[in-house]
């Protein structure tokens, strides 16, 4: 059901950035309110709406953001709502109250109910909004750790990852990871405990899957495949025993294929790992197709995984055919490939079919 329509104007030659964000209730009419970013160039203007009616409330200045790559919003422990934006070389934070100040003046009484934090503000007192990073190399992602207040913030770089705490904004660790491919993708390894999988290019044809530890930034886990770079990143899907399985495309060479000519084909298979088994992997199914998009969800509260691909032309390819498909994750696993990782079975296969077939599932969180 439609609420509202409103025409916007943000101005000539701007361009709206992803994503829109909501925000607190600021013109108190019980409905929290949204905050759009638009570009014009180099300069970022806020732009502010009530959720009740969509009617812009506030059209601010412009922040002087020149390659800019992306936003989230953060909420710190004492309930202050930041702004992190990043470019390649810096994360800065700006406070939503400083955003609205600048779209009203000081004189508005909804200023008063927005705050700042004076952890955040103390460590950036030098710093002209960047908020001080240990690692180094060009910034590519940025991703908080959960929706909790307070989250710690992931920063991805072009080799390394660093995890900031998101009370403090001191860096609790930083691991090199070189030539990252894509987003980061966060699941558990340990029961309860938050893990990074990431994706970085070890040669041409080459790629390795690693499983980050959250809390300590150890690498638990890593394997590497055969993959073309246009294979997307993995998912996650959070099972009972509080932990994940981790779904991730390419193509692992053992005694069956390691023979086969890889050079220009385009085949990639899907591949399941989960912790309690780190020495296995489960060969679930193929495409020949290009992946332009892969997720793994959960349907029928929780006791239905699957994943959803599509397939089809990539951008900047000729047009063609686009398939949009959703399998069960539990029919791939009856016909799945068990795989031991580097070293001889130590149960039968169809034993470890059955163990991950009576595998349930939950929300993530």
């Amino acid at each position: 059901q439609t609420r509202w329509n409103e025409a916007v104007s943000f101005g000539a030659n701007s361009t709206v950035l992803s994503p829109l964000l909501k925000i607190p209730d600021i013109d108190k009419d019980g409905v929290p309110d949204f905050l759009v970013f638009a570009a014009a160039g180099q300069e970022i203007k806020s732009c502010f709406y009530s959720g009740t009616f969509g009617t812009q409330m506030k059209f601010s200045g412009s922040l002087h953001l020149p390659g800019l790559i992306g936003h989230l919003l953060h909420v710190t422990k004492s309930g202050a709502h930041y702004i992190l934006f990043y470019t390649a070389k810096a994360l800065f934070a700006y406070p939503l109250k400083e955003l609205y100040h600048m779209a009203v003046g000081p004189a508005s009484a909804a200023l008063a109910s927005l705050k700042e934090d004076a952890d955040w503000e103390m460590a950036m007192r030098h710093k002209a909004r960047q908020v001080p990073l240990a690692s180094s190399g060009d910034i590519q992602y940025v991703t908080k750790m959960s929706e909790k207040s307070g989250s710690h913030i992931l920063v991805a770089r072009s080799a390394m990852l660093e995890l900031v705490n998101g009370q403090q904004l001191s860096s609790l660790w930083v691991v090199g990871v070189p030539h990252i491919l894509r987003e980061p993708v966060l699941g558990a390894f340990g029961p309860d405990e938050i893990a990074v999988a990431i994706e970085s290019r070890v040669s041409h044809e080459t790629k390795k899957v690693t499983i980050v530890e959250g809390s300590s930034g150890i690498i638990k886990w890593e394997v590497e495949l055969r993959s073309e770079v246009q294979s997307p990143k993995p998912a996650t899907l959070a099972t009972a025993d509080r932990r994940s399985i981790f779904l991730f495309w390419g193509l692992y060479q053992d005694e069956r294929n390691e023979t086969g000519s890889w050079h220009g084909s385009r085949q990639q298979r899907l591949y399941l790992f989960h912790p309690s088994l780190p020495t296995v992997l489960l060969e679930l199914s193929n495409s020949t197709e290009p992946i332009v998009a892969f997720e793994g969800l959960l349907f029928e509260r929780s006791r239905h995984a699957c994943y959803v691909l599509l397939a089809g032309p990539q951008v900047g390819s000729s047009p063609g055919r686009v398939v949009l498909s959703k399998r069960k994750l539990k029919e791939d696993i009856f016909s799945s490939h068990v795989i031991w990782l580097n070293q001889m079975p130590q149960d039968t296969d169809q034993n470890v079919r059955d163990y991950f077939h009576r595998m349930r599932f939950r929300t993530f969180g």
